[in-house]
């Protein structure tokens, strides 16, 4: 078993095609075997564009307010204490509304393709 203490993982702000140059978003990630966790923390008017991908996603609103859109829903607010569950290769898309806000994400299968942007990896 790895432990690790939260404060101690590096924020890294994230530049990428799913998120426009004004938007300002860290992130925060340990990844596991089969799952990563990563805490995105978003300035505000900060968005990732509509985008999909393979892993299932359940994004915990920690802080703040966010606007989510999921395919087939329609276009909601989110706010802190609220849990929002993406399928696998489900169209979605998110917009911070307050400056700070929070997503907790959790994925799996593990995101490889954000280790790229890591601020933690434990091996296994």
């Amino acid at each position: 078993m790895i432990f690790q203490k939260w404060d101690d993982i590096p924020k890294m702000r994230i530049i990428h095609e799913n998120i426009p140059p004004e938007s300002v978003i860290e992130l925060q990630m340990i990844v596991g075997e089969n799952q990563t966790l990563a805490l995105w923390t978003f300035s505000e008017g900060s968005e990732v564009a509509s985008h999909k991908h393979p892993h299932e996603q359940m994004s915990f609103i920690q802080r703040g307010r966010f606007l989510f859109r999921v395919e087939g829903e329609e276009e909601r607010e989110v706010g802190a204490g609220e849990v929002v569950v993406c399928k696998s290769n489900v169209e979605h898309w998110l917009k911070a509304l307050e400056d700070g806000s929070q997503d907790l994400q959790i994925f799996s299968p593990r995101r490889d393709d954000l280790l790229e942007f890591r601020g933690a990896y434990i091996p296994v």
